[in-house]
């Protein structure tokens, strides 16, 4: 939550001093983190065995 929060601070930092330019990367920037954040949740894993601890220590 408190990432969250500082996240969410730094883009109105960035915000109150950026140009169309800057602008523009920083929207394709921040889709892009969360659409890839996104893929990697919902994206199953390899292996069925992945969530026991002893295969993924091997």
């Amino acid at each position: 939550m408190i990432l969250i929060a500082i996240w969410i601070g730094g883009i109105g930092g960035v915000l109150t001093f950026t140009t169309p330019d800057s602008l523009i990367v920083l929207t394709v920037l921040t889709l892009i983190l969360i659409i890839s954040s996104v893929a990697f949740t919902l994206y199953p894993a390899k292996s069925k065995d992945w969530f026991e601890t002893e295969e993924r220590i091997k």
